[in-house]
């Protein structure tokens, strides 16, 4: 039977360990360095802490924190080899297909760095807990958890999805310092949109409008009815409910594979 020259398990399974093997010692290193740095946060702001004991929820900004800055940063290295001719070269002649090495890639960048975060963080605190309870002579963690802690967790994780696919697609266009190039990209992108956008508002809501640039694009505008009162119209907040539903969805389940697949098609027709 002929293998197929898009994706062929036994070749995939052999290039992801050699990438890993390859890897090793560059993710332990990141691993130490990371329950390092995190060990290092939990007993600072734990000590700064005035109180007795410490919920969950009050470490919930730095590892949000961290797992943007990390997982972002880790993603940006993602065709680094790609900036380097001898290293490109190398890459794209590897026995494998271009779907097979992106899959590898996407893979270590999203469950694979999920789950090293993850099992650094937990092991983190608890080392870091640890060593505040044995100095202060009592347990200083409270497990307790606020009712709206889970929805803030769902939120964060598409903001990272989203932020890890543009990253991803970025580090195709640009395998040389990928991450201020791609941030450097979508400033820009978002500043044209926004300035397309005040210009289209100035012209349909001329007069009312309360300041050149009182809109935000896709979600509302700040007009003035009569005289000193302002109001806020929300196109989004007031868009029907299905509407608002249909856009939500495209955020957090098509918008991030749909970035994945351009830097796929972008990848496959990568040259040295």
């Amino acid at each position: 039977m002929q293998t197929s020259n898009v994706f062929h398990a036994p070749r995939f399974g052999a290039y992801f360990k050699k990438h890993i093997v390859d890897n090793l010692r560059l993710y332990l290193m990141s691993l130490v360095v990371l329950v390092g740095v995190l060990v290092a946060i939990g007993v600072i702001s734990i000590l700064t802490n005035n109180r007795e004991t410490v919920r969950v929820s009050f470490i919930y900004p730095f590892y949000a924190i961290l797992l943007f800055g990390a997982g972002l940063i880790f993603t940006g290295f993602s065709f680094i080899q790609l900036g380097d001719k001898p290293k490109g070269i190398d890459y794209l002649l590897l026995p494998a297909s271009h779907f097979e090495k992106f899959l590898t890639t996407l893979l270590i960048t999203t469950v694979g760095f999920l789950l090293v975060y993850h099992i650094a963080f937990g092991t983190a605190t608890f080392i870091g807990a640890g060593i505040v309870s044995l100095s202060r002579d009592t347990h200083v963690m409270d497990p307790s958890m606020p009712d709206d802690f889970r929805n803030d967790m769902t939120q964060l994780y598409h903001w990272w999805f989203m932020g890890q696919a543009i990253i991803l697609l970025g580090s195709v266009y640009f395998p040389k310092y990928s991450i201020i190039k791609t941030l450097f990209v979508v400033f820009i992108f978002i500043l044209v949109i926004g300035l397309v956008n005040a210009a289209f508002m100035n012209i349909l809501f001329y007069g009312h409008l309360t300041h050149w640039a009182a809109s935000a694009p896709f979600f509302g505008v700040g007009i003035t009815e009569h005289p000193h009162v302002e109001e806020y119209r929300s196109i989004f907040l007031e868009s029907p409910h299905w509407v608002r539903e249909a856009l939500y969805f495209m955020w957090r389940f098509i918008l991030p594979p749909v970035l994945w697949v351009l830097a796929y098609f972008r990848l496959k027709d990568k040259e040295i």
